[in-house]
């Protein structure tokens, strides 16, 4: 079972271990007569194995312990085989033998570094610490080792990992249980050879102290491991930290030399007496990595050597590093290492001991704490000691002589160092304050009771108002540390514990940020801490301010490692407290757990509520919403707040009425933007939650717009936000049916009016949205219709502006708006609706222009409101509507079939939309919404073709296919009465009127061919390049074929064919967006004759196009095709796809979005020998007896194509064709139409050999040259096909057309190349270019100098 479960900790184990194999087999001697090649070759492989393998490390980075459990057989895999080659090059002497065979030599020399390398990439994912413990440490190691890395070149910057390991490997064979002396395998005077040795190694460690890469780290590792040996303390300890001191004085002396510029200083505390906030220089000294490491290895000294050995030098730096500390030094490493070392100073001050003073909880021992009895007596004291087993006898009680400890002396110097400590926890990066904090709590734990309570008290002293947040941070980080030592004594708690709750709020604006993220999360720390440190007995006054906060950090931080923090440490308190002590607790951490809260919405919208429904967290949460975050400078927080809050209404409404909103209507008209816009945003959704109030307090509501505009808010800056929150307000104030006046209404109308049309998308579409909701509930109509002066105000003003206004932004909005009148005001007779209905049709077309430019986002804009109209008033129904002045029901129309047909001839030709400026197809915008409008406006139409008994509605809205009497009686009488009120509004006779609904008079809207028509283009759509309209198609497409869809789609032609061809191979959910799914599909639907010509369109579009996934699915998918079709001898489909072709050239001739990708992919036809039944292909003809006349066809167009065109693009696009066309030429077989075709096919190509583009001339050069090589019959005489290839490469044919000096020009050559060939050029063309400059030259009369020394002499 371990087995198991370590592979899955590595699962990339084997193979690794496999990589590592190669690389070390590669030792072996090279052969003989191995090439230089076959070495290359070599080295690139074992370089590609050592990639392939860091890449696989550096997966492990975010947690490298999962490589622990394989770190042993890593290790030796690759240390083994180093050590022997170490030991095979460096055994006897310093320098690397001199054999004949330089070239092994050199390999074993390479294989080291790979290996090598490969260890330094461990300790980089793994770290150092962990690694080094797997080097050999074998004595006889030590020399060799040594060797190895004196004879690296340092000034490589290739090879510093090999250095890097190998320091770290002398690191652990300097800590050799033996004399070194007896180590010198070639010492005659052992004990002279013995320094020798020693010096080497702290020589050369000491020269790499000043690199400033990794290697200096590693230095220092090696320089601590033999200087603490205890044979090391007499000569070479003194003489380094003579060394040390000296370059630690240089270093203080360029401090007081350079003092600190204050005008830098990034702390932004001015009362805050902490000595040493850091501030940044901007440049460094010559010394500065020499003093990193200088430190870096002191630091390492006093840490792991002993303390009475270093206490003597303690004195002999203190001054030195106070004065480099205080230079405020820019160098973050350079103060983390100054930090570390002054902690390693103070723990040499004190002795080592466990201090008697502080709080213990339980035993060290986990069986001992789970032996313990349930019930644990009050802890005594402040130390708060728990009590023993039950088994055993009841402690005493803790006496003055129990607290007591005998006198320490604590020296003067650790004030320095506790100073700096304290200094540390204000600096500006986040490294340097944690070890600041570690630091002080590995000395407070040797300090005396009174001094480490000084200690903390000066921790505590950080948390001011005027103190930064870098200070908030690092107190934070050294209360934990404090408290999980047990040095934070119980009496001390009142104290820390709203501290504390006051640090896991902690966000101060800056600007239009905010900081305190960092603060959050520590504080966090702090209270997994407390979980785990103290007894239940001693939390239990602080439980609930300590749950109450950690849930308000887990439900509603902005960052999500700040919620997941504070959940994970409210997780440890309920586990280490109990549940007893957090209420609930259980319940709440099923809920509230990493994966729920890592969703910022669902924290805001779901959890909360659950949390809330609980009473001891109901008033906190609430309060914490209404008071703190609906205030927030984040706007999505704002807004997420206050759908909180609306949520939360119903478990406390009395609160909400009584204290919250009355609060929010106070600071509506706030100075801060921040308060008034969230306390709009509140109102609103906690009305909406309401839905009943009170009349003052509802109209206190409605007051709220007017008091916003009378103080003009959406002035200024902040004024489009706050439009937007009013449009929400007015939304729900009508979603919610507060009663208001009538000209409150129409002001609210006004104020809607005026927010439609602004510039800002996200404010109209609020603001259609609460139009949409205003006029639902408010203006009632009689049941004759909407009054003039209302239809005036509304449908009128809308649809005047929408062909009359030359702002864009007001038709876009009002576009939207007329989609979202309610039926009572659009649908009360045939007129109004087929104003509303042309209006939007005829502003959805593609040449349609507001003031004198196209806009794309007004026509996306119409589509989607004629989307909304046909949801809203559907095909050919009668909708009742209550809401009438004179209680009689109103009738509205739905959908005729002209207008029906409108809409769907409107929608067709906004997917033929494919507009594009400066932002790229803008015309996909308008594509995209009206393939939802086809979907909805077929499903509209299919259900109002259904048998009437199908849509009879019955009591409970359910649906009967078979009515009872009763019901059938039920149907009559309304339909009666249905028929006669349409008959009466409209005029016409009853017996006119079926309404599609099963009368023989009219014929059905959707038909066979609609329906054809509707999928065609949907598949167009669905075959074209861009993912998210692909996206779009695939999944309306997928919605309407369904067999259970409601209504089922009738009239689909060949359906089990078609949905066969869409059906996923893998199953599951289709990925449409993807290139290499969607086009197989189509392909293969191109094998339904009515689809064949949409998909193909589409699909010329992506083969044709730009991007390369596209392009490499659409085009391999298509070629496939064609393939399987000339193997299955479907000639029948390869000659329609011809045709297919010279339709489409035809239809979009001149348009350059398709004529270019459609000779595109004809081209790539050819050259995959795939397009059959057209001259493309001689075998395909046997079963297709028809005159062939698509070559000639296809040549035709491409020549009308390229007349007078100056598109690149294009002409080398039709010159592929037709240079395709020729080259398949075969004059023993072909006829003499065929002949025919490819001479003027060549005649073609050397015309446009002739183009005044140098680009195109050289581009047809080259494509003729290949098409020779490939094929000679394209010459007449096949024994002068050496010189049409020796013409076209010599000749220059991006060079001038006319020759100068005796030399040919490129239409000289051009033409001798046609005599060659065989192809007879017209005069016409060989004299073109000459009569054009004729003409010219006669028309410039000031061309030459003379002509200009003439002119002026007139």
């Amino acid at each position: 079972m371990s087995v198991v479960v370590e592979s899955q900790f590595f699962k990339e184990k084997e193979l690794v271990l496999q990589l590592i194999g190669s690389i070390a087999s590669t030792v072996q001697a090279p052969s003989s007569t191995s090439s230089s090649s076959t070495t290359s070759s070599s080295d690139q492989n074992a370089e590609y194995t050592i990639q392939k393998i860091k890449t696989i490390f550096d997966k492990y980075l975010e947690s490298p312990t999962l490589l622990d459990p394989s770190l042993e057989a890593l290790m030796e895999a690759l240390v083994t085989p180093s050590n022997n080659l170490i030991t095979t090059l460096y055994a006897d002497t310093g320098e690397a033998p001199s054999g004949d065979n330089d070239k092994q030599r050199d390999s074993q020399i390479q294989t080291l570094h790979m290996l090598l390398d490969l260890i330094s990439t461990l300790c980089k994912v793994r770290g150092y610490k962990t690694v080094k413990k797997f080097f050999t440490h074998e004595a006889s190691d030590l020399e060799p080792t040594l060797l190895c890395l004196q004879s690296q070149d340092r000034l490589s910057s290739e090879t510093w990992t090999t250095r890097y390991s190998l320091l770290l490997w002398l690191s652990m064979l300097a800590m050799v249980p033996f004399d070194i002396c007896t180590i010198d395998s070639s010492s005659s005077t052992a004990t002279q050879k013995s320094s020798n040795l020693v010096e080497e190694i702290i020589s050369v460690s000491k020269s790499y102290l000043g690199d400033s890469g990794p290697t200096r780290e590693a230095a220092s590792v090696c320089l601590a491991s033999v200087l603490t040996r205890p044979d090391m303390e007499k000569g070479y300890l003194q003489e380094f930290m003579k060394y040390a001191k000296s370059v630690l004085s240089s270093r203080a002396l360029n401090s007081r030399a350079t003092p600190p510029s204050t005008s830098t200083s990034t702390s932004t505390s001015t009362s805050t007496s902490v000595s040493g906030a850091f501030s940044f220089r901007s440049h460094l000294t010559d010394n500065t990595f020499e003093t990193m490491g200088v430190i870096h290895t002191l630091a390492l000294l006093f840490k792991t050597g002993e303390r009475s050995k270093f206490l003597k030098y303690v004195e002999e730096f203190m001054e030195e590093l106070i004065l480099i500390a205080e230079n405020n030094t820019s160098q973050t490493l350079l103060r983390k290492l100054l930090v570390k070392l002054f902690q390693r100073i103070g723990c040499t001050f004190m002795p080592v001991r466990i201090v008697p003073w502080r709080y213990q909880r339980g035993k060290r021992s986990l069986i001992s704490n789970m032996e313990q009895s349930k019930d644990i007596s009050k802890s005594g004291g402040e130390n708060g000691r728990t009590s023993q087993p039950s088994s055993d006898p009841p402690p005493p009680p803790p006496t003055d002589e129990l607290l007591s400890e005998p006198h320490i002396y604590v020296p003067p110097e650790l004030e320095d160092v506790v100073d700096q400590l304290l200094t540390g926890l204000n600096d500006v990066d986040t490294v340097v304050r944690w070890s600041a904090a570690k630091g002080l709590g590995r000395i407070t734990e040797r300090l005396p009771r009174e001094c480490a309570d000084d200690v903390v008290g000066a921790i505590m002293e950080l948390f001011t108002k005027e103190s930064s947040d870098k200070a908030w941070h690092g107190a934070s980080l050294a209360m934990a540390e404090l408290a999980r030592r047990g040095l934070l004594l119980p009496g001390r708690l009142p104290t820390a514990v709203p501290i504390i709750v006051q640090a896991i709020g902690y966000d101060v604006r800056r600007g239009q940020n905010s900081v305190g993220a960092h603060v959050r999360d520590a504080a966090c720390y702090v209270c997994w801490a407390f979980a785990r440190a103290y007894s239940p007995e001693v939390m239990a006054p602080y439980v609930m301010d300590l749950s109450k906060a950690m849930l308000r950090a887990a439900l509603f931080d902005r960052e999500i490692n700040c919620r997941r923090a504070a959940s994970a440490a409210f997780q440890e308190n309920v586990g280490r407290q109990g549940n007893e002590n957090f209420k609930h607790g259980i319940e709440i951490l099923t809920a509230a757990d990493y994966f729920t809260l890592g969703n910022r919405v669902n924290a805001y919208t779901e959890i909360s509520c659950f949390v809330a429904s609980f009473e001891e967290y109901r008033k906190p949460v609430i309060s914490h919403l209404a008071e703190i975050k609906l205030f927030h400078w984040d706007p999505v927080i704002r807004e997420l707040s206050s759908k909180g809050l609306g949520n939360l209404t119903s478990l406390d409404s009395g609160h909400m009425v009584d204290t919250v909103i009355p609060d929010l209507i106070s600071k509506v008209c706030d100075p801060d933007l921040l308060v008034r816009h969230g306390a709009v945003l509140g109102i609103a959704e906690i009305t909406l939650a309401l839905k009943e109030l009170a009349q003052p307090l509802s109209q206190n509501i409605a007051d709220v717009v007017v008091a916003v505009e009378k103080a003009r808010l959406y002035r200024g800056k902040g004024g489009e936000i706050m439009r937007g929150a009013i449009c929400r307000l007015i939304e729900c104030i009508a979603l919610a049916g507060i009663p208001i006046p009538v000209k409150t209404q129409v002001r609210l109308l006004d104020t809607l009016d005026d927010c439609i049309k602004h510039p800002l998308e996200t404010i109209s579409q609020a603001a259609v949205a609460g139009l949409k909701a205003h006029l639902s509930v408010y203006f009632p109509v009689a049941s004759t219709g909407p009054s003039d002066r209302l239809r005036k105000r509304v449908v009128d003003k809308y649809v005047k502006i929408m062909e009359e206004e030359d702002n864009a932004a007001a038709t876009r909005g009002f576009a939207l708006a007329l989609g979202a009148l309610p039926g009572k005001l659009i649908a009360f007779n045939e007129a109004t609706l087929t104003a509303v209905i042309s209006t939007l049709c005829t502003c959805s077309d593609s040449n349609y222009k507001v003031g004198e430019e196209p806009d794309a986002e007004t026509r996306r804009n119409c589509v989607s409101a004629l989307t909304s109209i046909i949801s809203t008033v559907g095909v050919h129904t009668l909708n009742s509507s209550t809401v009438t002045t004179d209680n009689q029901p109103l009738k509205t129309l739905g959908l005729s079939k002209t207008q029906a047909d409108m809409i769907y001839e409107a929608a067709f030709k906004c997917l033929e939309d494919y507009s594009m400026d400066k932002r790229g197809d803008v015309g996909s915008w308008v594509r995209y919404v009206s393939l939802g409008c086809l979907e909805v406006l077929t499903n509209a139409c299919v259900t109002a073709g259904q048998p009437r008994e199908k849509r009879l509605e019955v009591g409970g809205g359910e649906w009967e296919n078979v009515p009872d009497r009763v019901g059938r009686d039920k149907f009559l009488e309304k339909d009666v009465m249905e028929k006669v009120a349409r008959c009466i509004q409209t005029g016409v006779p009853i017996r006119g009127v079926s309404g599609g609904e099963g009368g023989k008079g009219d014929p059905p809207i959707f038909d066979a061919h609609l329906c054809t028509k509707v999928l065609g283009a949907i598949l167009k759509q669905l075959a074209e390049k861009l993912d998210n309209v692909r996206e779009r198609a695939g999944t309306i497409l997928s919605r309407m074929l369904k067999e259970d869809a409601e209504p089922r789609l009738p009239h689909v032609v060949d359906r089990g064919f078609l949905m066969e061809a869409l059906k996923h191979g893998g199953g599951g959910p289709v990925n449409w967006a993807s290139p290499t799914v969607v086009y197989p599909m189509m392909v293969k639907v191109m094998n339904i004759d009515c689809y064949h010509h949409a998909v193909f369109s589409g699909l010329v579009v992506s083969v044709g196009g730009l991007t390369e996934s596209v392009v490499r699915a659409s085009g391999g998918a298509l070629v496939e095709w064609a393939k399987a079709m000339k193997r299955l001898r479907g000639w029948r489909h390869l000659a329609r796809l011809g045709r297919t072709v010279l339709k489409i050239l035809e239809e979009h001739g001149g348009n350059e979005r398709v004529v270019v990708p459609l000779l595109r992919t004809a081209a790539l036809l050819q050259k995959n020998e795939a397009l059959g039944c057209g001259g493309f292909d001689k075998g395909t003809r046997g079963e297709e007896q028809m005159k062939d006349t698509l070559p000639a066809e296809m040549l035709r167009m491409c020549r009308a194509e390229v007349s007078r065109s100056r598109s690149y693009k294009k002409i080398v696009a039709a010159a592929d064709v037709v240079i395709g066309l020729a080259g398949r030429v075969n004059r023993e077989e072909d006829g003499e139409e065929e002949l025919g075709v490819v001479d003027e096919a060549v005649r073609f190509t050397l015309g446009m050999m002739g183009h005044p583009f140098p680009k195109v001339r050289k581009y047809v050069a080259g494509q003729l040259y290949g098409a020779v090589l490939v094929n000679e019959d394209l010459v007449k005489d096949r024994g002068r096909v050496e010189e049409v290839e020796t013409v076209l490469l010599e000749t220059a044919w991006d060079g001038e057309m006319e020759g100068e000096g005796g030399e040919e020009g490129v239409r000289e050559r051009r033409n001798k190349l046609a005599e060659i060939m065989g192809a007879e050029l017209s005069e016409k063309v060989k004299e073109r270019k000459e009569r054009v400059k004729k003409d010219r030259v006669k028309e410039d009369e000031l061309e030459s100098y003379m002509s200009l020394v003439k002119e002026a002499g007139r």
